[in-house]
């Protein structure tokens, strides 16, 4: 089944919006936590292990549960439809300075409570959203059409969650090219290409970040020895504050393996 542009794009900007709350939640969570909400760092980087944990055990059981369902709204969408609301309520609930918790373990079992609250909600929501391409098209160059353009419309929801932060005085910000041989981004399924790398680093710049992240992976498929360095010496070019590099580690399902 072919999709077309608009659908396409439509679906992308579930990612979009996305990825402007998790923007937030990377770049201002914990900093919120400590110095608006009081919670000293240790209890704070307790509450994010423990959320993440919760995280990892209800994505599985999510997964599980998206399988099995069936409704009259569909397997996935029955999700989206009703767990959009409290998702938005609970991402509001983290930004909230419990009222009348004076004890430090009060506070930390609010913010533990939201935040696993809110990644609950996220995963009533995203899980489904996710796996919603399987059921949209069989056709497997239309899917990899339609998650190249939702990976591309959740980077421009992180600039833009992080252009809104930056006025709020954040000012790190990282930015994943992963190579910058056009080549190896058409390989492994990117519908961005290097030109798009540069421009979003104009961007995170003109907007006045200080601290700027870029990402590279080495081993990808089609990429060589000097593939990978012109890759490095683009990056160093741009003088980011910091670089990462990744090893390739493929996973069950990819369309690598």
């Amino acid at each position: 089944m072919k999709l077309s542009a608009k659908e396409k794009v439509f679906y992308g900007m579930g990612d979009l919006s996305a990825n402007i709350l998790f923007a937030a939640i990377s770049f201002y969570l914990l900093y919120f936590f400590v110095n608006v909400g009081g919670l000293s760092p240790g209890l704070a980087s307790a509450v994010f292990l423990i959320a993440k944990a919760w995280d990892a055990i209800t994505d599985y059981l999510m997964g599980r549960i998206t399988d099995k369902t069936n409704s009259r709204w569909g397997k996935r969408r029955v999700y989206m439809l009703f767990g959009a609301l409290p998702y938005g309520l609970c991402f509001l609930l983290l930004w909230l300075v419990p009222a009348g918790a004076d004890q430090q373990w009060e506070k930390m079992l609010y913010y533990t409570f939201a935040y696993m609250l809110f990644n609950t909600a996220w995963t009533v929501v995203y899980i489904p959203y996710n796996s919603v391409t399987a059921n949209m098209t069989d056709d497997y160059d239309e899917r990899t059409s339609l998650n190249g353009i939702r990976i591309a419309l959740a980077n421009v929801g992180l600039i833009i969650g992080a252009a809104v932060l930056r006025r709020r005085g954040v000012e790190r910000i990282s930015i994943n090219p992963q190579t910058l041989e056009d080549s190896v981004l058409e390989a492994i399924g990117r519908k961005h290409s290097a030109q798009d790398i540069l421009e979003a680093y104009a961007l995170a710049r003109a907007v006045e970040f200080d601290s700027i992240n870029m990402d590279l992976i080495a081993g990808l498929p089609r990429d060589s020895f000097d593939g990978f360095r012109r890759s490095l010496e683009g990056v160093l070019a741009l003088r980011p504050e910091n670089i990462t590099v990744h090893t390739l580690a493929l996973k069950k399902g990819s369309r690598l393996m």
